[in-house]
């Protein structure tokens, strides 16, 4: 199956959101230093409607609904690091003082967040109340496979499971095992570090030598998503949709002056296969609702990025 992707006259940064303040979209870069705090707002048909400063000191995140946003911030009334969320419209609000560094959002009210002076747990954050919840305790030893160095905890999408991968003390990875959240337990069964977890559900999803393979957690069974005939020369992104709907990954290289060789796009919840051919860059970021994709080229310091809209048979 062959998909599209047409281009929109819209020029933005890699920090992107949706609807910010009535605006078609928001966006800033990432360089040079300083620029990330300089945003700028685009109406549907890609010109400029308002410049505007937003302090902020972590990348943006935006709900899979596209309702609200949470990001990092310094506290006027304190001086320290705090996470602010705030609706499109509206005005932040302070949840959280301190060093929790959000990840992904759980669902319409909670997001996930590594605390990096806490190693006993990973913790969820509700955003109407600022309360911090315990989602899964971290695991213990491996009772035959132990390891000495850190531990890595990837939870999935439904929070039931989540892939330990083990590094050594040197920092060199070892080998990822697989956790039942529910029932306090490890799992035999090989799921390869590189796996991609779903933002929603139990899928896994990685790169294998005949193609893209997955699996649901659950009971799995491995499977082959899509055959890859020759061998890319690089893998330039690997994206879940914020829903988990959509898996888009770019096989071969960008340059400024060039895309990827292809991009697959996996549609799970119709079960097929979507192709572009030579596309203008490879998918780095889905808008809510997947009806719009952000599309970047590899640049000297920073990605080249348009915003397209992706059509899917």
């Amino acid at each position: 199956m062959k998909a599209e992707l047409e281009l929109l006259p819209h020029q933005v940064g890699t920090l992107l959101v949706f609807g910010l303040d009535g605006s078609f979209v928001a966006s800033a870069y990432s360089y040079p230093i300083g620029a990330s705090r300089q945003w700028f707002a685009l109406d549907t048909a890609g010109n400029l409607t308002n410049r505007f400063a937003w302090p902020i000191s972590s990348a943006p995140i935006q709900s899979s609904d596209g309702m609200q946003v949470i990001y990092a911030a310094t506290d006027p009334q304190t001086g320290h690091r705090a996470l602010f969320v705030r609706d499109l419209n509206g005005a932040p609000r302070l949840i959280s003082v301190g060093d929790l560094v959000p990840t992904r959002w759980v669902d319409a009210f909670r997001v996930l967040v590594d605390d990096p002076g806490d190693h006993t747990a990973i913790y969820a954050l509700d955003t109407r109340t600022g309360t911090k919840e315990t989602v899964m305790s971290t695991p213990p030893t491996h009772p035959t496979l132990p390891t000495t160095g850190n531990n890595w905890i990837n939870p999935s999408g439904d929070l039931r499971w989540a892939l330990i991968h083990r590094l050594d003390p040197d920092g060199s990875y070892v080998r990822s095992d697989l956790y039942d959240v529910t029932r306090h337990e490890y799992v035999s069964a090989v799921v390869p570090g590189t796996a991609f977890l779903a933002p929603r559900g139990d899928i896994a999803v990685w790169l294998a030598s005949d193609g893209l393979r997955g699996m649901h957690l659950c009971d799995r069974r491995e499977v082959t998503l899509a055959a890859i005939s020759a061998e890319p020369t690089m893998l330039t992104g690997m994206r879940w949709s914020p829903d988990g709907r959509y898996f888009s990954v770019s096989l071969g290289p960008t340059a400024e002056t060039h895309g990827p060789q292809r991009d697959l796009i996996l549609d799970f919840e119709r079960g097929v296969v979507a192709q572009l051919d030579e596309p203008w860059g490879y998918i780095q970021q889905w808008a809510p609702r997947n009806e719009y994709v952000a599309v970047g080229r590899i640049g000297y310091h920073a990605a080249d990025v348009r915003l397209a809209r992706l059509i899917i048979p």
